[in-house]
């Protein structure tokens, strides 16, 4: 599998085993809110589509590049992701996002293959909105 690249730029933040990891400039904030309510992220990126389109993600088709383009995203265990909808369906700012229906919308997925249900989910939003949810969970 090629390596995954940085195409944002990143900042270094400490996580919470201690480890250092890179975050993208415009996600850390929300990483390190998510991290402060105890809650574990596994991957994020501030717009995903353009990652795509630039090679700093796994090869995937086309057709993803244009229409994750201006979604940020993040990879988080089921429970925390669940945890961070239930906090943020108490928010009347996100909780009308919480649905594709919303022109501002969030989508979620949890791949299912043939051994089952993954026990993560992919969280996409629009990057916009990154600084409001960073400011809405700390």
């Amino acid at each position: 599998m090629p390596r995954i690249t940085d195409v944002h730029p990143t900042r270094s933040l400490r996580t919470p085993s201690g480890l250092t990891a890179a975050i993208d400039l415009d996600m850390a904030p929300v990483i390190q809110a998510l991290w402060d309510r105890k809650l574990t992220t596994l991957m994020s990126c501030q717009d995903v589509g353009e990652a795509m389109a630039s090679g700093g993600m796994w090869p995937v088709p086309k057709r993803w590049h244009a229409f994750l383009r201006g979604y940020a995203w993040l990879k988080m265990p089921l429970d925390d992701a669940h945890a961070l909808m239930e906090t943020l369906s108490l928010n009347e700012q996100f909780a009308p996002r919480l649905t594709t229906k919303a022109d501002d919308g969030w989508d979620s997925k949890v791949w299912l293959g043939p051994e089952g249900l993954a026990d993560y989910s992919n969280i996409y939003f629009p990057k916009g909105q990154l600084p409001d949810l960073a400011t809405v969970l700390a």
